[in-house]
């Protein structure tokens, strides 16, 4: 993301108020999400303790659960979470030849489809999985054309990404059978 720091925090906060808006609508009604139900409850129970990150999995849902025991306040790391990725979408968007209000409405029009909005909102982990995924996948395209640090940067992200789902491995193997191609 070219734009300074400050511009892209106000633009994942400004695109996380939807979803927010989403989860306060849900939460209103009652529902508790069984992800974040369960997350907060393995935090309560760890009574704060970081030994939740060494006998949990994964271990940075499980931190996330001990460091924020609400199912709200797991929905509102989701929909921030869900916020930066609106941001990095719309940041790719920008890279094609669409106008400005088009990018805006095929970026609103794949985050409006109900089954996001339930995933945005009530899955921490998988959102943050996705968020981490495509940092990953940014600085694997640095790297693809030329820049060291892009591919030191993807290695970070998807070894953070691990730390979320195991299963994020998985990732980078496609990534690193391809890098050998433009390298």
């Amino acid at each position: 993301l070219a734009a300074p720091a400050w511009a892209v925090v106000l633009g994942v906060v400004g695109c996380a108020l939807p979803f927010l808006l989403v989860a306060h609508w849900a939460s209103a009604g009652g529902f508790v999400s069984p992800t974040h139900a369960a997350l907060a409850a393995r935090g309560i129970a760890s009574d704060g303790g970081l030994q939740i990150v060494g006998t949990d999995r994964p271990p940075l849902a499980a931190l996330l659960g001990a460091a924020f025991p609400s199912p709200w306040m797991l929905s509102v790391l989701a929909c921030l979470g869900s916020g930066l990725i609106v941001v990095l979408a719309w940041s790719e968007a920008a890279r094609t030849r669409l106008p400005g209000w088009q990018q805006g409405v095929v970026v609103a029009g794949a985050a409006a489809v109900p089954s996001v909005a339930y995933v945005a909102t009530q899955r921490v982990d998988d959102v943050l999985l996705l968020a981490f995924f495509l940092l990953a996948w940014r600085g694997y395209v640095r790297f693809l054309g030329g820049e060291t640090a892009g591919g030191f940067t993807a290695g970070l992200w998807l070894g953070i990404a691990v730390a979320i789902e195991v299963r994020a491995a998985l990732f980078a193997l496609p990534l690193a059978l391809l890098a050998p191609l433009y390298v």
